[in-house]
């Protein structure tokens, strides 16, 4: 009697085993993917390297406007004077 208790026991802890793995692997698996997400946000910038990140860029957009500005007002001073030099060329020629 004890010996067919015994058997049924084991085969029920055989029949069982499989779903206590998928149960375990299942853990497992979202344990370790919450950790990755923990570690995935972990990884970025801080708000001090964000804040000196966007003042960086704020500078460097800053900077190339005045040169493109500066670029676009010699092109109008010297269009300014290449055309009063040619008014004054076609003026002398008559």
């Amino acid at each position: 009697m004890f010996l067919n208790l015994a058997i049924a026991h084991s085969k029920i802890k055989v029949l069982l085993r499989p779903l206590n793995q998928k149960n375990t692997m299942k853990k497992v698996l979202l344990t370790l993917s919450v950790a990755g997400m923990f570690a995935f946000y972990a990884c970025g910038p801080s708000a001090e390297e964000k804040a000196a990140q966007y003042t960086k860029d704020s500078l460097q957009t800053a900077d190339s406007l005045k040169a493109a500005m500066d670029a676009a007002n010699a092109i109008q001073a010297n269009t300014m004077v290449d055309t009063t030099a040619r008014m004054m060329d076609t003026t002398i020629a008559r």
